[in-house]
């Protein structure tokens, strides 16, 4: 999960054809950090030096149907802690068809830094794990280098049925690059197969199971139980 505070403005074109502009609080990532989970915040306690922007145009005139992109662009993810500015900007494609009860998710998404990021995640760690796809990074005499962190992407496709009133089921292929600017095979490779039950309108209970497939071995394979409520 993440939010921001700030203002927003949104209006429609024509119809089925609308945007939203927002100016907003932005990421924190720390140094010897590179990625932009680690530069989430709590709002109330958000370093706020530097703040971003975001626009989105949506499409929704066909009944069933919503195509979205959204760009994000912040001057400086360090909040003014680095040697050095370090932009980023995020882009993002999505796509939600439904027919009946089935229906079908899509969507892609880039970050793109400043190359400056990678000495900047160089810096401070010591912590390096041969083969942990959490630290992936070259080693080196004084802790890790990182190299590629200016590029980040991943996308997935989701096609799900609901059987019954109660009941319904989805399978969902993910993959994302955290460290996609080098030439490294650093991508994270993911298959869950899930199952949802709704006790009530309002409240279900979801399962799946993961097969994760990650460089070096270290893809987390399991079974994930939750529940949710809608209020």
């Amino acid at each position: 999960t993440w939010w921001e505070a700030g203002a927003a403005i949104k209006g429609e074109i024509s119809e089925g054809f609308s945007y939203d502009l927002a100016a907003h609080s932005g990421l924190y990532i720390p140094a010897g950090k590179y990625k932009p989970r680690d530069g989430r915040q709590k709002v109330g306690k958000a370093k706020a030096d530097n703040g971003a922007f975001t626009g989105r145009l949506k499409y929704t005139g066909i009944p069933g149907l919503e195509l979205a992109a959204s760009v994000q662009h912040q001057v400086d993810i360090t909040q003014g802690e680095g040697s050095e500015p370090v932009d980023g900007t995020l882009f993002e494609a999505h796509v939600a068809w439904q027919s009946n009860d089935f229906q079908l998710r899509a969507l892609y998404a880039q970050w793109d830094f400043d190359n400056a990021i990678n000495a900047y995640a160089s810096t401070a760690a010591t912590d390096y794990v041969p083969g942990d796809e959490f630290t992936l990074a070259t080693p080196a005499s004084d802790g890790k280098t990182i190299t590629g962190a200016d590029e980040q992407k991943g996308f997935f496709i989701e096609p799900s049925y609901r059987i019954t009133d109660k009941v319904g089921v989805f399978a969902r292929y993910s993959e994302y690059d955290n460290l996609a600017g080098n030439s490294a095979d650093t991508a994270v490779e993911q298959i869950d197969l899930g199952l949802n039950y709704w006790l009530h309108p309002n409240v279900v209970f979801k399962f799946d199971y993961q097969n994760q497939d990650a460089p070096g071995n270290t893809g987390y394979d399991g079974i994930n139980v939750g529940v949710g409520y809608s209020f």
